[in-house]
């Protein structure tokens, strides 16, 4: 989360936290976490995220805006 910038308040807060623990799950079970220790290897832009993630659109509702 932190190299996607999301911000752990924003995060923590939607629905009381439940969204962010469903997320913490999915995460914890997603069969693409090949793709994602790859893709935060690479460094890549968060758009490609969306291509694998099934958090991407939680991830992006949640970004610090610098």
């Amino acid at each position: 989360m932190e190299r996607m910038r999301v911000d752990p308040i924003v995060a923590a807060r939607k629905c009381g936290g439940t969204v962010m623990a469903d997320a913490r799950n999915t995460c914890l079970g997603c069969s693409f976490h090949r793709d994602c220790r790859d893709w935060l290897e690479r460094g890549s832009d968060l758009a490609s995220l969306a291509e694998f993630c099934p958090n991407a659109g939680f991830f992006r509702e949640c970004r610090l805006n610098l």
